[in-house]
């Protein structure tokens, strides 16, 4: 299973870095179990220096969920519950209400921006900056 940086999923869902990220911290997004160890690829690694990744399925949640508060005004807590059932089903029945996304078409304009923002995002440089050569005099 692909797994993207959060820098590459916040340019492919058009919002900025930090505010996904925030939005990672507080709600549990993607598949139930992700696969990459007891931390999960789409929660924050347990020990610094590890990159967050997210699963094709936390990035398709978060479009969802970011979707629902920008359109309707819904409340991120709420949009991300709402999100959970319309990213898996495509459906969501509360009541008399019904509510359907597209997933088939989400997923592929997804994929799209996501293939565009790996070819645009650049990784940060980790670690020190390397040295600069001593000047020599003479």
């Amino acid at each position: 299973m692909r797994a993207f940086t959060v820098d590459v999923a916040a340019a492919a869902l058009g919002v900025d870095r930090k505010f996904l990220d925030n939005l990672l911290s507080r709600h549990r997004l993607g598949d139930p179990s992700p696969p990459g160890g007891p931390e999960g690829r789409d929660r924050p690694p347990r020990r610094q220096g590890l990159r967050r990744r997210l699963t094709s399925g936390a990035v398709l949640h978060a479009a969802v969920a970011i979707a629902l508060s920008r359109e309707l005004g819904i409340p991120h807590a709420v949009a991300v519950r709402l999100a959970a059932s319309l990213a898996a089903d495509g459906r969501v029945v509360r009541g008399a209400l019904t509510v359907t996304i597209d997933r088939a078409a989400l997923e592929r304009a997804l994929a799209q921006r996501l293939a565009i923002a790996m070819e645009g995002v650049r990784e940060p440089r980790r670690g020190r900056p390397p040295q600069r050569a001593p000047r020599r005099h003479g």
